[in-house]
């Protein structure tokens, strides 16, 4: 199965509480698109707060919705030049292998609460 998921990483002169309100709002209007139960089941993201980043899996019509409305918003709330965005593509189980052997706490993809 192939991953799919977009890395933003935001200057340090934005605050991260403020990513992760936009982030909520991303998924709060996700849950208007697609319903909450989807929403839960579907959505994926993981955020490392030391570094500023925040990745979100957009291998489902449900994650690409969230993808669209979190750098919609951001852009607007932020602006371009606080943001890079960059696209990670990898296999899954490629993945999963390099978790075993050193998980990355920071960045276990949750959903949303």
């Amino acid at each position: 199965m192939a991953l799919q998921a977009y890395r933003y990483t935001f200057h340090q002169s934005v605050a991260f509480l403020d990513v992760l309100a936009t982030l909520d709002e991303a998924i709060t209007n996700a849950e208007s698109i697609h319903g909450t139960e989807r929403v839960r089941l579907d959505a994926r993201f993981a955020e490392d707060a030391a570094r500023g980043i925040v990745v979100i899996d957009a291998t489902t019509e449900v994650g690409q919705t969230v993808n669209q409305l979190f750098v919609g918003l951001a852009r607007r709330t932020f602006g371009d030049a606080a943001i890079a965005i960059e696209r990670c593509k990898g296999d899954a189980r490629q993945l999963k292998r390099r978790r075993s052997r050193r998980p990355p706490k920071a960045f276990a993809f949750r959903g949303p609460h």
